[in-house]
């Protein structure tokens, strides 16, 4: 993984020893979902919010060790 986003760089994070983290909520919810369930106040989002994760960790395959 490149520091810069455009290319490749001279710094590599694994290189550094740095720990690479995945985060699975950026503090906002799509539009679509806070327009239909009011945002993660609404109950009623945690069974896509369960899909979301499991999707995304299948999909990552243990290829991720920091979430």
């Amino acid at each position: 993984m490149s520091v810069v986003p455009f290319g490749p760089s001279a710094i590599s994070l694994p290189l550094m020893y740095l720990p690479q983290y995945a985060a699975t909520v950026h503090w906002d919810v799509p539009l679509v979902l806070q327009s239909f369930y009011g945002g993660f106040t609404s109950p009623n989002i945690v069974d896509d919010y369960v899909n979301y994760a499991k999707t995304i960790f299948k999909a990552f395959n243990g290829r991720v060790k920091n979430w």
